[in-house]
């Protein structure tokens, strides 16, 4: 460590953000293990930025922002070499660098000359406790993200959502032939079915989603007991079956998935004749005209639909990868003032996959998990990165409704933000 580089760096961030220096003075350098190299440092077994050729690899890295652009978000201070790329460029009027991880920061400070990037006017430097948010155009440094706080997990998330935003779009392509070929099947019948539309506005106070998280099974017996009348259940179809086994018929079920149609094997769906089916026409065709109660289409925004569209218009619900996006959103537009979501855990509670009423559920390993969030305890729990994702683009959505109170049912699947807690009593 070289006290004059650290004493000059951090005597720049006290006379620009004197709130960051006093996070800086409180973080932990033990809690982590930092072995320097030539150009860039090793925490905790992971290399923070290249060793070897190190100015190739900022170049790369400043490549995603458009060389046009006058704004440039950078997530991870790194070892300051991609901010200074970015500045070198004359058409950028504003630079703003999000601390990921504090005690990082303060050991490449104490290792590196920051100064150049960090007295520059244009450079903005913030914190994931200031902003939660993903700002554009952006670059995210990927060993910041694995070496992220704690604390920031929900903007990694985030950020790693946009990352693989592209790839995740090409699922709802035009080029997603399996997906074209369900819905020129299911063309027909889709005319000869109804609009999702006709069940918005009916100002029920209360919808109850039912998803499949392991802890559905906790508000079985309470499910069991019926709700009242202001009050409606929708189901998504990985739910159905532990449902329907403890005799409780929902009054929706959502399905938009064209490889649902397995979680129906076994189920006499004529115990659903009075359940009404939501499905995008992408659900496969024959369990579609098997339905024996009433059907709604409905699309997402994504260009699949559009040819479909222009012959059969039907209104759209909210997609962010998971059926749970378009059930909290038929939830909404059918008026609810309350949504309160069960099952809905987004993690592998009690290390299980599903519901343990459910057939397919699993019991899994999950001790050596890459991928992990908070539950309502405070405590880590296993998942997936899709789930995460689900999990972010839910709370996005959330955040869009304030006129509608939302719950979840369970403090150990993942918290979710701007969810309260619902206690059964």
């Amino acid at each position: 460590m070289d006290q004059q580089i650290v004493e000059q760096n951090l005597l720049l961030i006290s006379e620009r953000w004197p709130d960051i220096l006093v996070m800086l003075e409180q973080c932990s350098p033990e809690s982590v293990q930092v072995e320097p190299q030539q150009y860039t440092l090793i925490v905790n077994d992971i290399q923070l930025t290249a060793n070897y050729q190190p100015e190739i690899e900022a170049e790369l890295q400043a490549s995603r922002i458009d060389p046009r652009s006058h704004i440039a978000y950078v997530y991870g201070p790194g070892v300051g070499r991609l901010q200074q790329n970015l500045l070198d460029r004359e058409c950028i009027i504003e630079l703003n660098v999000c601390i990921l991880n504090f005690t990082i920061f303060y050991y490449s400070l104490a290792l590196f000359d920051h100064r150049d990037w960090l007295s520059d006017p244009r450079t903005n430097l913030f914190t994931y406790q200031q902003s939660g948010e993903v700002y554009s155009p952006f670059v995210a440094l990927p060993a910041e993200l694995v070496l992220a706080d704690d604390l920031a997990a929900s903007l990694r998330d985030k950020l790693e959502l946009e990352l693989s935003h592209d790839y995740l779009s090409k699922r709802h392509s035009e080029e997603n032939t399996d997906a074209k070929n369900a819905i020129a099947e299911n063309f027909n019948l889709v005319g000869q079915t109804g609009d999702v539309k006709a069940l918005f506005n009916q100002k029920y106070q209360r919808v109850v989603i039912a998803a499949a998280g392991p802890t559905l099974a906790d508000h079985l017996p309470w499910l069991m007991q019926g709700l009242d009348k202001n009050s409606i259940l929708i189901a998504l179809d990985a739910s159905v079956k532990v449902l329907l086994d403890k005799n409780i018929i929902p009054d929706v079920v959502i399905s938009i998935d064209q490889y649902a149609k397995h979680l129906f094997d076994g189920v006499d769906l004529t115990r659903l004749n009075k359940t009404s089916l939501v499905y995008s026409p992408r659900v496969n065709h024959h369990f579609l005209d098997s339905w024996p109660g009433q059907r709604y289409a409905t699309y997402s925004s994504a260009a699949l639909y559009d040819d479909i569209a222009k012959i059969y218009p039907r209104a759209k619900l909210f997609s962010g990868g998971s059926v749970i996006h378009s059930a909290v959103d038929l939830a909404v537009k059918i008026g609810a003032c309350e949504v309160l979501f069960l099952g809905a855990d987004f993690a592998f509670t009690h290390n299980r996959s599903h519901a343990h009423d459910i057939e397919y559920a699993a019991v899994l390993n999950t001790q050596n998990t890459a991928h992990w969030v908070f539950n309502s305890r405070g405590e880590k729990v296993p998942t997936l990165a899709n789930l995460k994702g689900y999990l972010r683009d839910l709370e996005g959505y959330i955040a869009t409704q304030p006129q509608v109170t939302f719950y979840t049912g369970s403090e150990l699947g993942a918290k979710i933000e701007g969810a309260k807690l619902w206690r059964n009593k």
